[in-house]
């Protein structure tokens, strides 16, 4: 069996093909987000002086999945397992898988705004990382990659000032996570 599934849907007039992720990738993906949630959810509770929670923390696992990624049972797996550890991670500071995590470019994304998201946010990652190496204030609007905000944008992805506000949101959140003095 090949690494995608194959997924013939008929419609009244037409005839479309869907090639969804196999569960692997799927699951992957799902832990990237649930990862990032994570570790945002760590830092904040750090930051008010709280204990992480293992039972009542947020449930949502499907933040992130889109029909074309595959199996949402996957994806939510892979959510929940990446929350965890993203927690964890927030919560003492660690950020060397943060780092390993969203090092790399965007991987098997296929919406435009998850790519946009995608890549801000390991964009705000790397330039938070260098500010903090560096012990430079604190400025993620200043960043090249902040202001143009359009990596990875095409013209058929339509509304590029969508983009660039979801991107730069992204940028960011993955800013704050590397450093996160504010």
């Amino acid at each position: 069996m090949s690494n995608f599934n194959r997924i013939l849907l008929c419609g009244a007039f037409s005839f479309v093909t869907v090639w969804a992720q196999p569960d692997s990738a799927v699951r992957q993906h799902g832990y990237q987000h649930g990862f990032r949630d994570g570790f945002a959810y760590g830092r904040q509770v750090q930051a008010t002086g709280g204990k992480p929670d293992q039972v009542n923390q947020p449930t949502d696992a499907r933040r992130g999945w889109v029909a074309s990624l595959g199996s949402v049972e996957e994806y939510e797996k892979g959510y929940r397992q990446g929350f965890r550890v993203g927690a964890e991670d927030g919560f003492i500071g660690m950020t060397v898988r943060l780092e390993k995590l969203f090092g790399d470019e965007a991987k098997d994304a296929k919406d435009p705004a998850d790519i946009a998201e995608d890549l801000g946010y390991r964009d705000g990652v790397d330039a938070g990382l260098k500010d903090a190496r560096e012990h430079a204030p604190w400025r993620p609007v200043v960043s090249s990659g902040w202001k143009a905000a359009d990596r990875g944008y095409q013209v058929g992805f339509g509304d590029k000032d969508a983009y660039q506000r979801t991107n730069r949101t992204a940028f960011e959140d993955g800013y704050r996570a590397a450093y996160p003095n504010k």
